[in-house]
């Protein structure tokens, strides 16, 4: 697991042969092949002042009056509408976004399906799914060149 940028900059100079995430940019040196869409939904953790009356909240409560975990890498913001005011944690990878969700403080994005699945325990509710959420486009990233066990893998 890696940012997209470092997972960019090792399939660059030859460290990794693929790579799959979200990419801000599509350098010319590497091919991009789409691979899935995934959606991005806000989340709660149990302990948070929202979880009990979701909906209650406004689009703009949840913008203005919400400490935000951040993505520490870069994310397209058209992609993204919301602007949080209150930015106070970091994270790289979603498993550590989603510990600071669960213990209640933040609120911030994961992926739908990790979730549904944290919210399916009665350990987090998705806040505003219609207004809030937004979807991302993910795909396969690799050297023109590619070597013979990775051709194979999109055969």
């Amino acid at each position: 697991m890696q940012s997209p940028e470092s997972m960019i900059e090792k399939l660059l100079g030859n460290e990794s042969d693929i790579g799959v995430g979200y990419f801000g940019s599509f350098p010319p040196l590497l091919t991009f092949q789409p691979a899935f869409i995934e959606t991005q939904v806000v989340c709660c953790g149990r302990e948070h002042r929202s979880f009990h009356e979701p909906d209650k909240l406004t689009f703009e409560e949840l913008e203005q009056d919400h400490h935000w975990v951040k993505r520490g890498y870069i994310t397209d913001v058209s992609i993204n509408h919301i602007r949080p005011k209150i930015l106070s944690a970091t994270t790289y990878q979603m498993e550590a976004t989603a510990q600071l969700i669960l213990a209640g403080h933040h609120v911030g994005y994961l992926p739908r399906d990790l979730a549904m699945r944290y919210e399916e325990m009665g350990l987090m509710k998705i806040l505003l799914p219609d207004e809030a959420s937004y979807e991302v486009k993910h795909h396969w990233a690799y050297r023109e060149n590619l070597h013979k066990h990775v051709a194979d893998f999109f055969e």
